[in-house]
């Protein structure tokens, strides 16, 4: 090549480079696509020497929209072809939800959890349009995405759902269609669902806390339709002394929220007394007879302690990566926390009570902040009642469905099989460990070890080998005894990247285990991203755009450490025709 023409491709080859880097920080910040031109033409305003040449005639324009969709449809697929190539031959779950956007078009979104460099990780792998929300065209739709990534069907081996019926049901459902081609795979229902069914059904489940959740709608929504009232309850805050909180209205399926708000009503009684009191407001003052009362405000301060507790729960299966071990710890530790405040108060509730006078049975008002409030020994029973009926229904439900009683059924027993590979669940001594879980070994490996013949008549074949599996259990056993202390994450990364060739089989029950999905929360996650980009102002974006946008949004690494020069040379390469 001339030297002028190297010098000439050189300086093209920047300018594109550029524009790329402009497309890629636009992506980013969520800037529309239609900016990005206007972006380029600034910054050749300002002087930047690489997009002198964007220009080619009047035809040709590497700043035109449709330059940029290509460029940035390139961008994407580096970022989807570096996902891919991490994901590699590994075992992998799948977990998937389908909504509509803001333009009426109904979409799945779908993310991958699988295992790299001994660590689970879960990324962003599609968002599709969909013909409809029946089980078998989200089914075929997510085979679909399977096909076209060119991922080996054979290494999905669990699925993560909202456990709608049209995702779990047990005839049709989207998980039973594929447990019917590939019967390894397990699936799950989202934590995160679960506790938030848990508790609404629980709070439901008592009158009088359906009439709380009432109430306390209420007392958001004067607040938030009307900027007088709000800022009147500002001044009182200021005033007493109160912190400067706000109540945000709850949902049945936000419980964090509701606890937020239970908490911010508890800390700033005294402004909310004050303002009712004061208030000429004619939703204000209806609201004084339900909130100036006894029943309310104890209620409140139980609901302190008990939400809390539920609340720190959510926290806990909204965390991307989470191990299905950690989540049933957890769950165990939420349940024993509610059964403590059944037999003691929390540290709430005990400070209301220390606000009350030793006298109160005689009393039909009580002084509480500094506000008279009805009182009456029947107001006070059936507030005790309510919440412990609350308690105990929670109890009961979270009993049911992170416990439930389906150890007899082959999933049941696999779920509780794979605890063996917790370190911490080994015995304390060594001298205990020579039959320490040789049941449960059988159980795995007669499970993965063995081939089956799926609905359709077809053999799957092992997903290792049992007799092997076995015989690496019997010194795998001593060694993780060692490191008994440590964590199943941290455990199983060292095993993944220092020994699994030591212990094939049982590294690869070491991945299906950890790709479990406790959650799908990465995917609500996923919608929000979604609605994000495509806006009612942004409403004509196609499905297609925004899975690109969304690729590179979500995946794409900081723009600093991008590989720009093989989005350069695969955007020629694709400009060539090749």
């Amino acid at each position: 090549m001339p030297k002028a023409s190297a010098k000439a491709y050189d300086r093209i080859r920047e300018a594109v480079i550029a524009v790329m880097k402009n497309i890629y920080f636009a992506t980013k910040e969520d800037l529309a696509k239609g900016k990005v031109e206007s972006l380029n033409k600034h910054l050749v305003f300002m002087g930047v020497q690489p997009l002198q040449l964007l220009t080619v005639d009047d035809r040709v324009k590497y700043s035109s929209y449709d330059s940029v969709n290509d460029m940035l449809e390139t961008l994407a697929g580096v970022v989807d072809e570096e996902l891919l190539a991490d994901v590699n031959d590994s075992v992998y779950a799948l977990m998937f939800d389908e909504s509509t956007d803001v333009s009426v078009t109904q979409t799945m979104m779908l993310y991958i959890r699988y295992v790299s460099s001994g660590k689970v990780v879960t990324r962003f792998l599609k968002v599709s349009a969909l013909s409809g929300a029946s089980a078998d065209l989200i089914f075929a739709k997510v085979k679909e995405v399977i096909t076209s990534k060119k991922m080996h069907e054979g290494a999905l081996v669990s699925l993560g759902t909202d456990g709608a019926s049209v995702m779990t049901g047990s005839k049709s459902g989207v998980t039973k269609r594929f447990s019917d081609e590939n019967p390894f795979i397990l699936a799950d229902h989202c934590g995160a669902h679960r506790l938030a069914l848990a508790a609404g059904q629980a709070a439901n489940a008592v009158p009088y806390l359906v009439d709380y959740q009432e109430t306390v709608n209420a007392i958001c929504k004067l607040f938030k339709y009307s900027p007088k009232q709000k800022s009147k309850l500002k001044e009182i805050q200021e005033l007493v002394g109160d912190d400067p909180l706000t109540y945000n209205e709850i949902f049945q399926t936000r419980w964090l929220s509701f606890n937020n708000c239970v908490q911010a009503i508890r800390r700033t009684l005294d402004s909310l007394l004050t303002f009712i009191a004061s208030t000429d407001n004619v939703k204000g003052k209806l609201l004084s007879k339900k909130v100036a009362k006894y029943k309310f405000i104890a209620t409140t301060f139980f609901l302190s302690d008990s939400l809390q507790v539920l609340a720190n729960f959510c926290l806990t299966v909204q965390k991307s990566n989470l191990l299905y071990s950690d989540m049933q710890v957890h769950a165990r530790a939420t349940i024993a926390a509610l059964k403590a405040l059944t037999e003691d108060s929390g540290v709430h509730f005990k400070a209301f009570t220390q606000m009350l006078p030793p006298d109160i049975d005689s009393r039909d008002a009580v002084v509480i902040c500094g506000h008279n409030v009805s009182y009456s020994n029947k107001q006070a029973t059936e507030s005790k009642s309510a919440n412990v009926k609350f308690i105990e229904k929670a109890i009961s439900n979270l009993e049911q469905r992170f416990f439930p009683d389906d150890h007899m059924s082959e999933r049941g027993k696999l779920l509780e099989s794979f605890e063996i590979l917790v370190p911490s669940s080994m015995p304390d001594n060594e001298s205990d460990l020579a039959n320490y879980g040789l049941e449960a070994v059988e159980c795995l490996g007669k499970f993965y070890g063995t081939g089956k013949t799926n609905a359709h008549g077809n053999v799957v074949p092992p997903m290792l080998d049992e007799v092997d599996l076995l015989s690496e259990w019997h010194g795998f056993k001593y060694f993780m005894h060692h490191y008994k202390t440590k964590s199943l994450a941290d455990f199983w990364c060292m095993i993944l990247n220092k020994y699994s060739h030591s212990y094939p089989n049982l590294a690869v029950l070491g991945k299906i285990f950890m790709v479990f999905p406790s959650t799908t929360v990465d995917v609500e996650r996923g919608f929000s991203r979604h609605n994000i980009v495509k806006t009612a102002l942004r409403g004509c974006l196609t499905t297609e755009s925004v899975n690109t946008l969304l690729t590179v949004k979500i995946e794409g690494p900081k723009i600093e450490t991008f590989d720009f020069n093989t989005a350069y040379v695969s955007w020629c390469t694709k400009k060539d025709g090749g």
